[in-house]
């Protein structure tokens, strides 16, 4: 990002051409990004609405047969809503959770202390899963067994819990490449909920402390964990 240049560009043409990278890319990574869901609805709805999204009034405005005043200024409204929604988003991101890719992509400013060199994670997540009903799943994560509080290893961006929903009758995995759910967390007491049509089944999961700037340096993942989706 160059020094003073918004993160969202504010020319229309710079503007559809980021758009059309920054949508994806923050759908592709909202889990770890941290972004709620009903942002990313509210903004698919912004750009892709059939009659007064962006690509719609966009399309007109590109067309020399299209084009006209009223349908410019629904553009330059259009603009308004889309690039208040980016950033809004990009504001309830945690910028510990954001690794250099992002930054990059998404036109950010990395801060300064982003690439402050730090230690190998060394400790091994220590935790317990109590469901509480409805779906939902508390996790308490602690640095070693004989930690009395939940606690965030001071060189680790997130939690990383890598799991797998298992039916009655399903193998339990041996690796947290057999994983198909994947979320993190950036505190070490958390709850996490699943859709109502997994409770009564089991998940089993590893957890891992990371560090999001260099994988090289995360933590050993946990023993794995399993509880019911009650």
């Amino acid at each position: 990002m160059k020094k003073n240049e918004p993160v969202v560009p504010k020319k229309i043409e710079e503007l559809n051409k980021y758009q059309i990278i920054a949508v994806p890319y923050l759908k592709l990574n909202k889990v770890r990004l941290l972004i709620a869901a009903n942002d990313l609805t509210d903004m698919d709805k912004i750009v892709n609405d059939p009659i007064d999204g962006w690509t719609f009034w966009h399309a007109k405005h590109s067309d020399p047969n299209l084009k006209s005043e009223p349908g410019n200024a629904s553009l330059a409204k259009c603009q308004k809503i889309l690039t208040q929604k980016f950033q809004y988003i990009y504001r309830n991101i945690p910028r510990n959770v954001m690794i250099s890719d992002d930054f990059v992509t998404l036109n950010i400013a990395e801060p300064n202390d982003h690439r402050t060199k730090r230690g190998s994670i060394v400790s091994t997540p220590f935790g317990k899963i109590t469901p509480l009903g409805g779906g939902v799943l508390k996790y308490e994560v602690r640095t070693s067994a004989e930690t009395k509080t939940a606690k965030m290893d001071d060189l680790a961006d997130v939690i990383r819990i890598m799991g797998v929903i298992l039916k009655p009758g399903d193998d339990l995995p041996t690796d947290p490449s057999q994983c198909t759910v994947t979320f993190t967390s950036t505190k070490a007491l958390f709850k996490h909920t699943f859709p109502g049509q997994e409770v009564g089944n089991r998940f089993a999961c590893y957890l891992q402390y990371v560090n999001t700037t260099d994988e090289s340096k995360n933590g050993q993942r946990s023993e794995l964990l399993i509880c019911v989706i009650a």
